[in-house]
């Protein structure tokens, strides 16, 4: 299960990058690294970061719809919870339970770990995923790495626009893929019938 993996790999980007001098350092090393691309990047990030998630909400919604017509009721929900659980937990962990500690190292003061901007693209890009048309067993091996192709472009502008630092962009990925285990757990729960009472 990927769930308990990604979990952990979340609170050692977290502990290493974000509670180490070391950590702070690399970052804002691989951060200069991204903002340092030429103006071309910087010209395209601020429409890669906010055209993707569009692209892929939008996306989203439509197949969500066609998901429901086809009573594809379990992909629909878990989609949906999917977001929505993968958002509330991002915004609760950068702006209620992780600190910052100040350790020298220039760049912003406040927390900004995971990106809940990077937290819905990459949400956003598995529920496409989930919700591609069921003919097959899983979607064309192009429509996987066109939306992985987006939704990295997207993560990584948020990088080179200033808006969050390397280590916020993977913690959201790592928080996504912990919330789909959790979520497969909930639709699994719903399911079972109530025990009958003796």
């Amino acid at each position: 299960m990927v769930g308990l993996p990604a979990a952990a790999a979340l609170a050692l980007v977290y502990l290493l990058g974000v509670r180490t001098r070391v950590g702070q350092l690399f970052d804002d090393r691989v951060f200069g690294w991204f903002v340092g691309l030429g103006p071309s990047a910087h010209a395209l990030a601020p429409l890669l970061r906010t055209g993707v998630p569009l692209f892929l909400g939008a996306a989203a919604g439509v197949l969500g719809l066609l998901a429901i017509r086809q009573r594809r009721w379990r992909a629909a929900i878990g989609s949906v919870l999917l977001v929505a659980l993968s958002v509330v937990a991002s915004l609760t962990l950068r702006d209620s339970v992780l600190t910052r500690p100040d350790l020298g190292v220039p760049g912003y003061a406040d927390n900004t770990l995971p990106s809940s901007h990077a937290t819905i693209t990459v949400a956003l890009c598995a529920a496409v995923l989930v919700l591609w048309p069921a003919q097959r067993r899983r979607p064309p091996t192009a429509t996987v790495v066109a939306a992985l192709t987006l939704t990295v472009l997207a993560a990584a502008s948020s990088v080179v626009s200033w808006a969050h630092r390397p280590t916020d962009v993977v913690a959201s990925a790592l928080l996504v893929l912990a919330a789909g285990p959790v979520v497969m757990c909930l639709l699994e729960a719903a399911r079972r019938p109530a025990g009958r009472r003796t």
